[in-house]
């Protein structure tokens, strides 16, 4: 990682307080709920997911105070890592899908393609991250936009508690933050132009995945009735 990367500098406290604050999100669902009702998958879903934003706050600390030979070591057990996340998403994904109604079915379809969004712009920063390895501006900045789409289900359970539950477009919201926070940290990247174009490419990721959750797209028609059956495909697979 570059450090004099003001992204390094600030992505601790960034991801720090993206802990924090999804302790607050998950506190009465999960963290102080009753865990006889949920099932394994969750918990592995919980705690990979957690060690991913410890990573994000430590390989920063680890550059900024020189600790090269921990950032290396940790850049390893990300691979590890990596994969475990993947596992979990899959795994509390089609668990979550089990033994649903269909109208039950509808609504895993639409959180379906949000995950499908997150996750696929996941893999696609980490991946870029390890093949820019050994240039620190491209490898710093795809590695940081790892931890961003962990702002979707963070920010709307927060949301959505302070509307009383209120059946609004939350993604607007939450994909709209991840935007604004790209394109800030497009604008403090003034003397990169390889680094604002990896930025952008992310940006860019989540816009194209974002629009149709904006445009509503379960109104859509024949193209909301494929996606239902893609959902019901995934969830029919024998995976759990």
């Amino acid at each position: 990682m570059n450090l004099d990367s003001p992204h390094v500098r600030w992505s601790p406290y960034f991801y720090g307080g993206l802990m924090a604050l999804a302790v607050a999100a998950f506190w009465p669902g999960y963290i102080a709920a009753p865990k006889v009702g949920l099932n394994g998958w969750t918990h592995f879903h919980a705690v990979t997911g957690a060690l991913w934003v410890v990573l994000l706050i430590a390989q920063p600390w680890a550059v900024r105070s020189g600790r090269r030979n921990v950032h290396a070591r940790l850049g390893r057990a990300s691979i590890l890592l990596f994969a475990l996340v993947i596992v979990g998403f899959v795994g509390l994904a089609h668990s979550s899908m089990q033994g649903k109604s269909p109208q039950g079915q509808a609504v895993d379809a639409y959180f379906f393609y949000i995950r499908i969004v997150l996750v696929v712009i996941f893999i696609g920063t980490y991946v870029m991250g390890i093949i820019n390895v050994r240039d620190p501006e491209l490898h710093s900045r795809y590695m940081l936009c790892t931890g961003l789409p962990l702002i979707d289900p963070v920010v709307h359970r927060l949301a959505q508690r302070s509307m009383g539950g209120a059946d609004l477009n939350y993604q607007l919201l939450t994909f709209g933050l991840a935007c604004a926070i790209l394109v800030a940290a497009i604008g403090s990247t003034r003397h990169s132009v390889a680094g604002r174009r990896a930025l952008g490419f992310v940006l860019l990721a989540f816009i194209v995945g974002g629009l149709p959750l904006a445009l509503d797209f379960y109104t859509w028609g024949a193209p909301w009735a494929y996606w239902k059956g893609v959902a019901r495909q995934f969830a029919a697979l024998p995976l759990t």
